[in-house]
């Protein structure tokens, strides 16, 4: 399967050749002072009116070049200020489809604005190794619909402020290192980001406050072409916005770099789908998208297991420990079958924050492939309708317990709206669930093993004929559950229920619900080893109120094997209260 936003790798991978300005015919070299011995550095105003140092004399620099032409700054030294004066327009240094128009920052250098509205267009940059560039002026290509990429070398830092039109931000090949730094403005990406040549290296873009939208679908970390390299999108807060958007691209089969998307502030909004670790042609990366603080929103979904390679094994992951994910997810895409190197792995890992969904589903077989969904911690809600989760099992979804109890909100995102969750699928692991909000959550797993309980807080929960509620024990705190067969509850469980609530026998033939302990909440009453009718259960019990009903009143039935002794810590715990009121009792006795 090919991916749109692909389109734009190729484009990178050529743009990457404009790395050095040796490759430039003629260079005009800033020149604050205008004067006729050659280029100075320094801090000074740019003007449509001055002057650079064209190799052997101070000349304009021409609108639109038609050669090879290049704009240098920084000859020898740094730490200057340039200011563009535009006359609160940019200054234009662009020729249509040609690739010439290029800015060469060799030095330190900050680049910023008059006033408002002044900034640059131009195609082009190159920043040198090591150094560190900061752009407040607006800058961007301009009228240019060629290919242009600005490139980072070796060590070198850009900071980006003055918004504008980005196409491609690459790390030039050969390099181990570079980082961009987005802090204000409003850009325009229509291009990829991404890593250029084939060596171990580490690619950084952040995203403090920028406000950033996309033409067309777009990649975060094309162009790795080495186990080692590792592109890194790092959003702290602004926003960044588009259709679709593919986190990883590799440009060999059998070798697979690594692209990590992280939110920790600020919004991701997509009106399509987002893909964690893509392919192209079976030239794969793996991908992560780790979430723990902002907005993260594809109104398509979530894509995870499309990075399928013949001879390596790869993983598509996304981490959600805080913040909102709304997102439906998705494995595979379009019918496409494919085939995984063993080992490969797809994983969302709930741990905090809230996942707000309607579907979780296959698109297209992937062999070889583990798709694991592990919920340990954090909220499970609907994104405006119901919510089915059914994979004919082909998905794991594992309760890990890592921060507790999963929530599963049967709300709408106004928390107001009920909605209904329905889980197909069999549910392990040692963790449990919390139910909340008005809607209702059917359990239909043929083989649910959840050992850490259920607790039901609101809305109703309910099995059918042949599911069950885990292999743990359950809490009816408000609302109700629906036991549609008498192996819903765990035989080793305890059912804890509070007066108000309900519990409803709907086994439809005769049968008896064994439990190994039954608790009023309400009254901190145990009930009796027994076998009781729905009647005798409230009656004897609960004080006369309807907690129990059952559509079988005389064949539906509850079996209580046991009343749960006082655990050794409890002794412990008496007896050492106990020696207490005793001492108490001998000083007092000393003392009279």
């Amino acid at each position: 399967m090919k991916y749109p936003f692909l389109k734009h790798s190729l484009a990178l991978a050529l743009a990457s050749t404009i790395a050095s300005p040796t490759l430039l015919a003629a260079t005009y070299t800033w020149n604050v002072n205008g004067g006729a011995s050659g280029p100075l550095d320094g801090s000074g105003t740019w003007t449509a009116a001055t002057l650079f140092w064209n190799g052997s004399a101070n000349a304009s620099i021409p609108t639109a070049p038609t050669v090879a032409d290049g704009i240098t700054i920084g000859n020898t030294t740094g730490g200057y200020t340039v200011t563009v004066d535009g006359g609160g327009s940019f200054l234009n240094y662009t020729s249509g489809t040609t690739v010439s128009d290029t800015l060469n920052v060799n030095q330190n250098y900050t680049i910023a604005a008059n006033a408002v509205g002044d900034g640059l267009s131009i195609g082009n940059i190159n920043l040198a190794a090591g150094k560190t560039v900061t752009i407040s002026a607006g800058i961007d290509r301009g009228t240019n619909t060629g290919t242009k990429t600005w490139n980072v070398n070796n060590g070198a830092t850009l900071n980006l402020s003055g918004g504008g039109r980005i196409q491609n931000l690459n790390l030039v090949s050969g390099s181990t290192s570079g980082q961009v730094n987005l802090t204000g403005g409003t850009w325009i990406n229509d291009g990829a980001y991404g890593i250029a040549g084939s060596a171990a290296s580490t690619f950084t873009v952040t995203n403090s406050g920028a406000t950033v939208s996309t033409i067309g679908s777009y990649t975060l970390g094309s162009g790795l072409n080495n186990a080692g390299a590792v592109f890194n999108y790092q959003q702290s807060g602004g926003s960044l916005s588009g259709s679709n958007l593919g986190v990883g691209l590799g440009v060999t089969s059998g070798v697979i770099g690594n692209a990590n998307m992280t939110v920790s502030g600020g919004s991701v909004t997509l009106t399509g789908k987002l893909s964690v670790g893509t392919q192209s042609s079976g030239k794969s990366a793996n991908g992560t998208l780790s979430v723990s603080a902002g907005t993260v929103s594809a109104a398509n979904a979530l894509f995870l297991g499309t990075n399928e390679d013949a001879t390596v094994a790869t993983s598509s992951t996304v981490n959600i420990s805080g913040g909102t994910v709304n997102a439906n997810l998705t494995f595979g895409d379009n019918g496409t079958a494919r085939t995984f190197t063993a080992g490969s792995t797809a994983t969302v890992n709930l741990t905090g924050g809230a996942w707000n969904l309607n579907l979780v589903s296959l698109n297209g077989t992937q062999a070889n492939l583990a798709r694991t969904v592990n919920l340990g911690g954090g909220t499970l809600g609907a994104k405006g309708g119901n919510v089915t989760i059914g994979t004919s099992n082909a998905v794991a979804f594992v309760l890990t317990g890592t921060n507790g109890n999963v929530t599963i909100k049967a709300s709408d995102t106004d928390n107001t709206t009920a909605r209904n969750f329905t889980f197909n699928d069999n549910i392990s692991g040692v963790g449990g669930i919390t139910k909340t909000g008005g809607g209702t959550l059917a359990l239909n797993g043929t083989n649910n093993t959840f050992t850490g309980g259920l607790i039901v807080n609101a809305g109703s929960v309910t099995t059918n004929a042949t599911s069950s509620f885990g292999a743990g024990s359950v809490t009816v705190g408000g609302g109700s559950i629906t036991l549609g067969n008498f192996s819903s509850i765990s035989d080793t469980g305890t059912l804890s229920v509070a007066v108000g609530t309900t519990v409803a026998l709907n086994f439809g033939t005769t049968g008896t619900e064994t439990v190994f302990s039954l608790y009023n909440s309400t009254s901190d009453v145990w009930v009796t080893p027994g076998t009781y009718t729905a009647a005798q259960l409230n009656s004897l019990f609960f004080g006369g109120n309807t907690v129990f009903t059952s559509t079988n009143a005389a064949n539906n039935l509850v079996t209580v094997t046991a009343v749960p002794e006082p655990t050794t810590w409890s002794l412990i715990g008496i007896f050492l209260l106990g020696l207490t009121v005793v001492r108490v009792r001998n000083r007092r006795r000393q003392l009279a």
